[in-house]
């Protein structure tokens, strides 16, 4: 998206021909159906997703369909004929490249070989360059990375999977061998199985020939870059080269919060760029068309190379290579077309593209500004100055059509993303130049590359300033409904929207407006009212929420963007809802305090659609089916799964959290409740106890241990209330805690009687200010200025 009013230039701004004289005028493709490599693209895409999340469906049935379609577009009108045709070709290759690829990449033998969790001598090429996926105890980074099975045993083999390891330095190319156990790749359809170092990795092998030299010169340009702070020297390689790495993860946080990350997405507009300046040294040197045309190629290659395949690199590089040709062939072609050969061709080389977030969002928002910003902007340019028009058609066109997947990873519509890119996207072009340059001369004139890099972070650090400034205002977040409804809402608009926007019939238009009233008020009023009214949920600083999931216990700790879920209820759909209205896409630390089916029943839905990187349990002996489901389920994700004893600690964000009970056999416990993951997490904000269903008799055996780990604390406290309220509770226990909020995750009307009357007496004595989820709905707390606050979503 990032730079994307390029495409808009090219596609609106010369129409058949001509430049803008006033107010802008938009042409349209007469020679024959404009849509028939869009309505393919989109059939394409849909059919290669429903293939590679539903395992059950076999590749050979795009065979068949394509053959079919192709086949039979011969007896189909003409219009029909060429979608038909192309539709067709495109299925036929993209069923053989599915099934090629699988049997390369996934062979049946190397997914069987996963699910025994061996550990084994493994060879293997890193295919592209680390990512940081989260942290482990101590803080420490953890990384992520697409590798190619060479050799198991020392025995040839080939296989793609993903390797998670600690702090090692690897660059794409690497040969690499390690001891490391093998797991599922869980939901990845991409990869044949997960592994994970048992031993140290050693790097047989470094990158060769081209690779390596743009390795080498991607690593010199990141050392020599220099800018006014920290954060915004980083931000100049994101937009020149996407590499953000280094990128603060509050300043991250920031940027996702207002819809800014895509500013570092490598995208068209540095493609643009890089052939825009490459083009202008090849008429300084009067190349020919064919040779214009092959060095811009060869540069646009060599980028690639530079950033990265990425999804939205690719999606950029292919469309940038089909307008490229087009030109040099004399031929006029719409950017729609040229949007429609690119996703063809890549979803045929990389049919999994079908079901990345990356890949999805940069098609849709490409799509949106060339179908809806032409004609947006000619309604605005008549109400304000045309660049005003432009940027604001630019920026809601594009977020328009990418909402039913950000409604996927956002609890709602970001409330200031329009105004923060409108700020921010002006630094945009200027800085990726500066950048793009910063990186040309990086092996010819390094000295030059610190003095540019600082110029060009002017920019980026204006755009630190406005994400920084729109993240700390409240309502961040406007509410708005979530999951399917969410996808389905948010598509309804977008026609509503389009037909607004584009209909040349006026009852349709009507139409569409009295839709657009009829959405606003069913779905933004209300839920806006409420929370803009004192007391919202969650609070815009939440850093505990319990969920209301009814007669069951679900936690969420957040702190720094990293994320805790201490047990998840018994009801899948509630802890799903419930954490996709918190914008939980990633869990760092998931607890199961014990496996009763209250506390573990909602496991298939909080790993819906999310990762997990450690898991803690208890060591209990338990038999029970819900205790296998769990740790199948934990293991078919590849989530390290750990067995809870007192020795265990680490950091979440700001907090640092600790295990004290039960040992790792849990044999002091009686019963699985006994023996529940007993935790305390401390904070420079607040302290966090959570005793799961542990009674009076093991809250006293943790009365110590508790004693130290908390020290002689001034800080609030917050007390998760153990099993729900039941009477089971020490008063001494809760009277030397002496909290100052007690939350009750228990349902309405339970049958069980909790919370109890003893144990709301308990809490009353000691002064705790009751939090009960059977009142209130789900409860979420932060701090400010040193006390407690707190908010619910209200029955």
């Amino acid at each position: 998206m990032a730079g994307s009013k390029w495409w808009v230039q090219v596609h609106s701004g010369f129409t058949q021909g001509k430049r803008y004289r006033g107010k802008p005028t938009f042409g349209s493709n007469r020679s024959g159906n404009p849509l028939t490599l869009s309505v393919a693209a989109v059939a394409l895409w849909g059919l290669l997703a429903l293939v590679a999340v539903i395992n059950e469906i076999p590749s050979w049935l795009l065979l068949a369909l394509g053959g079919f379609l192709f086949l039979s577009s011969i007896a189909l009108p003409e219009r029909r004929r060429a979608l038909a045709s192309l539709l067709g070709a495109a299925l036929v290759l993209s069923g053989l490249s599915f099934w090629l690829q699988s049997q390369i990449n996934k062979p049946e033998w190397l997914v069987q070989y996963s699910a025994t969790n061996a550990t084994a001598l493994v060879t293997a090429e890193v295919l592209n360059r680390p990512k940081e996926i989260s942290t482990d105890f101590g803080n420490n980074p953890v990384f992520g990375v697409a590798v190619r099975l060479q050799e198991i045993n020392g025995e040839t083999v080939s296989g793609r999977g993903y390797l998670i390891y600690p702090e090692t330095k690897l660059v794409r190319g690497n040969i690499i061998e390690i001891e490391a156990s093998f797991e599922q790749a869980g939901r990845n359809a991409r990869d044949a199985f997960l592994v994970k170092p048992k031993s140290e990795i050693t790097i047989l092998a470094s990158p060769s020939g081209q690779l390596a030299l743009f390795n080498e010169l991607r690593a010199n340009y990141v050392s020599l870059l220099a800018g006014v702070t920290n954060d915004s020297k980083v931000l100049v390689s994101g937009l020149a080269i996407g590499e953000i790495s280094d990128l603060s993860e509050e300043l991250e946080d920031q940027m996702r919060s207002v819809s800014l990350t895509h500013l570092v997405a490598v995208s068209g507009a540095n493609c643009a760029i890089v052939v825009g300046m490459v083009y202008l040294i090849c008429v300084r040197l009067r190349l020919g068309r064919t040779g214009r045309t092959a060095v811009s190629l060869a540069s646009l290659v060599g980028y690639v190379m530079l950033v990265g395949p990425d999804p939205s690199v690719l999606r950029a590089a292919v469309m940038t290579a089909s307008v490229i040709v087009m030109v040099s062939l004399g031929r006029r072609t719409l950017a729609l077309n040229a949007l429609a050969i690119a996703a063809i061709i890549l979803l045929i080389a990389d049919p999994w593209l079908a079901v990345e977030y990356g890949f999805g969002l940069s098609v849709l928002a490409t799509s949106g500004i060339l179908l809806l910003a032409p004609a947006m902007t000619e309604k605005l340019s008549s109400k304000m100055p045309l660049p005003l028009a432009l940027g604001l058609a630019v920026t809601m066109s594009a977020q328009l059509l990418c909402l039913p997947l950000l409604l996927q990873l956002q609890p709602g519509l970001p409330t200031y993303s329009i105004i923060a890119n409108l700020l921010a996207g002006p630094m945009v072009a200027p800085v990726t130049v500066l950048g793009i340059l910063a990186v040309v001369l990086t092996p010819v004139a390094p000295w030059l590359v610190g003095p540019m890099t600082w110029l060009a972070s002017l920019g980026t650090y204006t755009i630190e300033i406005v994400a920084i400034f729109f993240s700390e205002l409240p309502i961040v977040y406007f509410p708005w409904v979530t999951g399917l409804s969410a996808t389905l809402l948010s598509g309804l608009l977008i026609l509503m929207v389009s037909a607004w926007l584009r209909s040349n019939l006026p009852r349709l238009r009507q139409v569409s407006v009295a839709g657009l009233v009829v959405v606003a008020v069913a779905t933004l009023s209300v839920p806006a009212a409420s929370k803009m009214l004192p007391g919202a949920w969650p609070l815009k600083d939440w850093q505990v929420v319990a969920c209301d999931v009814g007669q069951g216990d679900a936690l969420v700790i957040r702190s720094l963007g990293r994320i805790a879920v201490i047990d998840v209820g018994k009801d899948e759909e509630l802890i799903d809802i419930c954490l996709n209205e918190l914008g939980v896409g990633t869990i760092d630390l998931l607890v199961l305090t014990h496996f009763d089916f209250d506390h573990v029943g909602g496991l298939t839905g909080a790993l819906s659609g999310r990762s997990v990187s450690h898991a803690i349990v208890s060591g209990f002996p338990d038999e029970r089916p819900a205790t296998k489901s769990s740790l199948d389920q934990l293991q078919g994700i590849g989530a390290e799964v750990i067995i809870a004893e007192p020795t265990i600690s680490g950091s979440l964000g700001e907090f640092s959290w600790r295990v004290l009970a039960p040992t790792k056999t849990a044999s002091e416990a009686k019963d699985s409740n006994d023996a529940s993951v007993t935790m305390v997490f401390r904070s420079s904000k607040l302290d966090l106890v959570l005793l799961g269903d542990l009674g009076a008799d093991g809250q006293e055996r943790v009365s110590s241990s508790l004693r130290l780990a908390l020290g002689a604390s001034d800080r609030p406290l917050v007390l998760k209330v153990s099993h729900h309220g039941s009477n089971d509770q020490s008063a001494s226990f809760h009277q030397e805690l002496d909290p100052d909020i007690a939350l009750i995750s228990v349902g309405a009307e339970n049958g069980y009687g909790h919370p109890g009357k003893q144990a709301l007496q308990i809490l009353g004595s000691v002064g705790a200010e009751v939090l009960r989820t059977d009142l209130l709905g789900a409860i979420a707390i932060s701090t400010s200025d040193g006390a407690l606050q707190w908010s619910a979503t209200g029955r």
